[in-house]
């Protein structure tokens, strides 16, 4: 079996593991296919191939050290480095840049994968990974290796992070002499705490954001500095603006929730999910709940109320948004500042060009349109035939400009 790149095969192989190296996991019984895995925008290409020894990873046409066992590979987002964690022997060892950088017990797994997560800063510059073993006494513990350099033992660390720039990380730490959470970030111990949340840097890694919860005290930490003295329950990790000089978060407010933007809050609603900032760089943008159903908000503007909205998408200059919500158990397309009907099916992909393009299935046919507003409303320019089975899969399908042309992709139902 050989991967085929731009239509050069590369070195064929006897098998190319679907699922990272596990036994009886190959191309012709595993589910899914080959593991094949991009890096730094298509720069890079890594695969797993069985050899007579083991598995191993080819990178960009080259292969690596054989092991008993690989796990998915990471690589950093200029796509120039690249790490993955693989079973030796008795040991789990961490590669980076095709040298073993260290042996422990094992790799502690984030995310929703369940696999030994290796993390790198924006920049590639570092490496770091969370160690898991036990001790002497069988008592579980944890730290952190930043570039090959252990750090001290504790009974758990969570939430580990790196700076952009590479010039700091930081971790939620437990114990080792109590039961207590506490920042450690490059070896600064921060103060205590029942819970702590994730935690974020700012674009520029300078600032580092989270909470911490107590009985007798809690809220807002910056640079592991409570930013109020009255105790506040935060919901959810605080979010900075891409330029880093807006920080929000939720807190809760009279039996809800509501937004606090650079200290000030907002109205109260049920609940209110996932945070983040407009195209503008200082509107809150979230889905809020309350008595009526779900409604967008961004900034000032609330849209209106339905059964379940999705996320709000913008257009390339950040004039227009779209969301999808779900009322009268139909699809509906909502395109600012008016709503498409009559969908009972469909998947909104990102604007392009400020157009909207919609996955639209009526009546009449099942086919990809594309609005643009004129006469101050939206109005169908166009139009091409889509399989009756395309909506089935119910992902976003993409839209780009390649030589010129418009070019659609999406999964079907088959």
């Amino acid at each position: 079996v050989a991967l085929v790149v731009d239509g050069v095969p590369w070195k064929a192989y006897p098998s190319m593991p679907a699922t990272w190296g596990m036994p009886g996991s190959d191309v012709s019984t595993g589910a899914g296919g080959p593991a094949v895995f991009f890096g730094g925008g298509g720069r890079s290409i890594a695969h797993v191939a069985r050899t007579e020894e083991g598995v191993a990873f080819v990178i960009d046409g080259e292969e690596g050290t054989t092991f008993q066992r690989v796990w998915p590979i990471v690589f950093s987002p200029d796509g120039a480095r690249h790490a993955y964690v693989a079973r030796k022997a008795e040991k789990t060892v961490v590669v980076v840049d095709g040298v073993i950088q260290a042996e422990v017990e094992s790799v502690r797994a984030d995310g929703w994968g369940g696999w030994p997560s290796v993390h790198f800063a924006a920049n590639g510059a570092r490496v770091a990974f969370v160690e898991t073993t036990r001790s002497e006494d069988g008592k579980q513990r944890s730290r952190v290796w930043v570039d090959g350099t252990s750090e001290p033992w504790f009974t758990d660390v969570r939430y580990l992070v790196l700076a952009p720039d590479g010039s700091d990380h930081a971790y939620v730490a437990t114990g080792p002499r109590d039961s207590k959470q506490r920042v450690v970030r490059s070896g600064r111990v921060g103060p205590a705490f029942d819970t702590i949340g994730r935690l974020v840097y700012d674009p520029a890694g300078k600032r580092l954001a989270y909470y911490g919860h107590s009985a007798e005290h809690g809220g807002l930490m910056i640079d592991n500095v409570p930013q109020r003295e009255e105790r506040t329950d935060i919901i959810g990790p605080p979010v900075f603006s891409p330029d880093g000089t807006h920080l929000a978060y939720v807190e809760s407010s009279e039996g809800g929730q509501r937004v606090v933007v650079d200290g000030k809050p907002g109205a109260t609603w049920q609940r209110i999910g996932g945070l983040r900032f407009g195209p503008d760089g200082k509107s809150p943008v979230f889905v809020a709940q309350d008595e009526s159903g779900m409604r967008t908000v961004i900034g000032e503007d609330v849209g209106r109320p339905a059964a379940h909205n999705w996320p709000a998408q913008f257009s390339p200059d950040g004039q227009r948004h779209a969301y999808r919500q779900m009322s009268d158990e139909r699809w509906e397309e909502v395109l600012e500042p008016v709503t498409i009907d009559g969908f009972n099916a469909g998947t909104f992909a990102a604007a392009v060009e400020n157009h909207f393009f919609v996955y639209v299935q009526d009546s009449e046919s099942s086919r990809i349109a594309w609005f643009e507003f004129v006469d101050d409303g939206w109005e169908e320019q166009a139009s091409i035939s889509a399989p009756d089975t395309f909506q089935l899969a119910m992902a976003p399908f993409s839209v780009a400009r390649v030589d010129g042309r418009l070019t659609f992709a999406g999964s079907t139902g088959d």
